[in-house]
């Protein structure tokens, strides 16, 4: 089995500069548990659901955390893989 046959073709990402809950309802309105962090139409990093958990206490105390601070960096592919 091939990569292809099982990987999603679309994307939904978030920019580097929003907060934290804007992600987690992304994440909720989509059913989805991670997210590409794009910056000028390149992804720059991955946003998961435990990246989300982990900082989201912050901003529910009126702390406003940037996705930037939470996501995982650099991304890794299948293809960075090879």
């Amino acid at each position: 089995m091939q990569v292809k046959e099982i990987m999603s073709h679309q994307t939904i990402a978030v920019l580097p500069d929003d907060a934290i809950t804007t992600a987690a309802r992304k994440m909720r309105e989509n059913d989805i548990g991670s997210l590409l962090v794009e910056e000028k139409g390149h992804s720059v990093g991955m946003l998961s659901i435990a990246d989300v958990s982990a900082h989201l206490s912050h901003e529910l105390s009126g702390e406003v955390i940037a996705v930037v601070s939470a996501a995982d960096e650099p991304i890794i592919t299948a293809r960075s893989l090879r």
